[in-house]
């Protein structure tokens, strides 16, 4: 992504990488996941997640929290992601939206990125 986006590879931040990341790449990744996995990966995929998850957001728990649970990410309060290998991993062991990968390094000290939804809502917009 960051070839395509021509951005380089030292100190990029995902926020910059999707301001500089073209729509058209960017949603035939998302399109490529969804093929690929007949719907069951993808940011599309994601970003319905996250939009239900706001509006059912409690008091207690963030919509990224939300996320997070629902994708199999882990429950960021105790920092717990799924870790899988290459060679282990099928599509039956994970939720629907598991794939791609783009939160599962964040500390939950840190402030959750929202930069790959944005960018698809955005590139759908257009």
């Amino acid at each position: 992504m960051m070839d395509i986006a021509d951005v380089g590879d030292e100190g990029i931040t995902t926020e910059i990488l999707m301001e500089e990341f073209p729509c058209n790449a960017f949603l035939a990744i998302d399109n490529v996941f969804l093929e690929a996995s007949v719907g069951q990966f993808g940011y599309s995929v994601q970003l319905s997640i996250s939009d239900a998850a706001t509006k059912e957001e409690l008091a207690e728990q963030k919509p990224y929290d939300i996320l997070h649970e629902k994708v199999g990410w882990g429950d960021l309060s105790h920092s717990e992601f799924y870790e899988m290998e290459d060679e282990d991993f099928s599509p039956e062991m994970v939720p629907s939206g598991y794939l791609p990968l783009w939160g599962k390094h964040r500390s939950p000290e840190s402030k959750f990125n929202w930069a790959p939804l944005a960018k698809l809502r955005s590139c759908k917009e257009q």
